[in-house]
């Protein structure tokens, strides 16, 4: 990150290095390969989206006995419509009932003014599509099982989350990039293997791991190659790879009915990338602050060629020329000068929740979009329209409200979507219940994009990383939840739950009026600066925040 400097001959440097690092020909070949290589991050993110499908399915009857009213029992069709999608049914007086284990040698029992609840046990799943759900039973009694497989995968990616990041500090960005996203295919490609839920469920795990530290390093990569006006570019760049990974899900899912060949495909996609390990280089600023300047002095040299760029480093100046930017402190400092800062505490509390809700409902509408009626693979497609789409519209949001008000706006109408959800099912225009749900991840994916930017925003150099990281920790959580609010919503079939949803997304969203606006503002580089930025609240906060302002005048580590 750019720090100002304070001597000519630092200010001389950085003016070399964003000259070298300016948007050019090396820098657009970069973000075409790191633009590739999120696509698959969608494939194993959103994954559930296929091999979770559940299809159709009949109970089977016991050695072909009907179970049902007396008067169904020479109605095969409405028997079968009794037994279709059903964990239980009624044995009523008049059917014969016959043992499962053959324990009355086969004699027919019959019961008079008696109704016997039956528990399904064995179900003939419908169409030719097998999925884990079928093949591993998930419905019914088993239901659970589904939502915690998610959550398994959401865990794993909490876990790689918080090691990849030390990882890719000490071994480097390229290295961390290419042995995660090996390990992505790999795990996903071994998942296709699950003899069991169990193992199953373990390899989530695994898979979750790798998920999310390949995407950090691809952005790191591009990122700290790209002077710091152009950075935004990088992110375009990733989400719209993102996003077409989005869109690409429908048409594989579509062609590939078998759940296990749909995630070794996943994995044989893996083979593409092999030439990245030579056309990929190293973080020349990594490369710096590890204190391997002959290096980093090739790579900029490199980039410098490639972009026709006359400067040229030399090893001395690139020994200096950033040393001064990593202004960052320790977990432990940073802990104790934000527990003393009221002003940067609550920032925190409120960006942390933001990501928890957001990421909360993110997950809860994605995921749920196989139980909307039309098309599923239509709906899956029109759930990466969205995601595309979402990133432009965040630039037209940001240009025109800024980031605070931008996602007010956006996750409070995320709020009224999922109010109106449950109502809408009582509708008969699907469509328009598609409609409204593809509206509402529109909004959400819009507000994350928002605070992904924001949060940044709100702290100053020292404390800005380990403020990204505990905030992306709180997603984490959201994303971990976010299966099981699903799974409540199916099992209570009322709207109790969508509605808590949308008042707890109101009431966190409507915590941003304390929150200072951001734009036209520079990034605060030190603690003071960042306790300068006035909230955009009432106008009585605005005079508390100034009297805080001045007492919280810390010394900047």
């Amino acid at each position: 990150m750019e720090v100002e400097k304070c001597d000519t001959d630092n200010k001389s440097r950085t003016k070399v290095y964003d000259e070298i690092n300016v948007f050019g020909k090396y820098q657009s070949r970069l973000c075409l390969m790191l633009l590739l290589s999120t696509i698959p991050n969608s494939f194993t993110t959103f994954q559930f989206l296929a091999i979770h499908y559940t299809p159709q399915f009949r109970c089977n009857v016991i050695n072909g006995t009907y179970y049902g009213p007396a008067n169904d029992y020479n109605n095969s069709n409405s028997v079968n419509s009794r037994l279709m999608n059903t964990c239980n049914f009624d044995n009523i007086t008049g059917l014969t009932l016959v043992n499962e284990t053959n324990a009355y040698n086969n004699t027919e029992q019959h019961h008079e003014d008696m109704s016997t609840n039956m528990v399904c046990t064995d179900w003939t799943f419908m169409g030719n599509e097998t999925s884990a759900v079928t093949e591993f039973g998930m419905i019914c009694n088993n239901k659970w099982q589904k939502p915690f497989s998610v959550s398994m995968y959401m865990f794993g990616k909490l876990v790689g989350g918080v090691m990849g990041g030390l990882i890719s500090d000490k071994f480097g960005r390229k290295p961390t990039f290419l042995v995660f996203s090996a390990w992505q295919y790999l795990t996903t490609f071994v998942t296709s293997f699950s003899p069991n839920m169990s193992s199953y469920s373990a390899m989530m795990f695994l898979t979750g791991c790798g998920g999310l530290v390949n995407y950090v390093a691809a952005v790191l990569l591009g990122t700290e190659v790209v002077a710091p006006k152009k950075r935004s570019m990088v992110y375009v760049y990733i989400s719209v790879g993102y996003s077409i990974g989005c869109m690409l899900i429908a048409p594989l899912a579509f062609f590939i009915l078998n759940w296990r060949w749909f995630l070794r495909t996943i994995g044989f996609v893996g083979l593409l990338y092999i030439p990245y390990i030579w056309l990929l280089d190293e973080s020349p600023l990594w490369l710096l602050a590890v204190g391997k300047n002959d290096e980093a002095k090739k790579v900029l040299n490199k980039i410098a060629k490639c972009n026709k760029v006359q400067s040229s480093v030399s090893k001395d100046e690139s020994s200096e020329m950033l040393v001064e930017t990593d202004d960052s402190i320790g977990l432990w400092p940073t802990c104790k000068l934000i527990a003393r800062t009221p002003t940067l505490l609550k920032r925190l509390a409120i960006v942390g929740l933001s990501w928890f809700t957001c990421s909360g409902s993110y997950y809860t509408i994605s995921l749920d979009i196989g139980s909307l009626s039309g098309n599923r693979f239509l709906n899956i497609l029109l759930l990466g329209v969205a995601e595309f789409v979402a990133t432009g519209l965040f630039f037209v949001a940001w240009k025109r409200w800024g980031n605070r008000n931008s996602y007010l706006i956006f996750m409070s109408a995320s709020a009224v979507v999922f109010a109106i959800r449950p109502l809408l099912k009582m509708s008969s225009i699907a469509a328009l219940q598609v409609a409204v749900v593809i509206v509402g991840r529109l909004f959400i994916t819009t507000s994350f994009c928002v605070i992904f930017v924001y949060t940044g925003e709100l702290f100053p150099t020292a404390v800005r990383n380990i403020c990204m990281g505990f905030s992306s920790g709180m997603s984490r959580f959201g994303s971990m939840l976010a299966p099981f609010i699903i799974y409540a919503g199916h099992q209570t079939n009322s709207i109790a739950v969508p509605l808590c949803i949308a008042v707890f997304v109101l009431l966190t969203s409507s915590l941003y009026i304390f929150l200072p606006k951001t734009e036209k503002t520079q990034l605060p580089q030190t603690v003071q600066e960042a306790l300068e930025m006035k909230s955009g609240g009432l106008s009585c906060h605005l005079k508390k925040q100034k009297t805080k302002t001045s007492k919280e005048n810390f010394p900047d580590p």
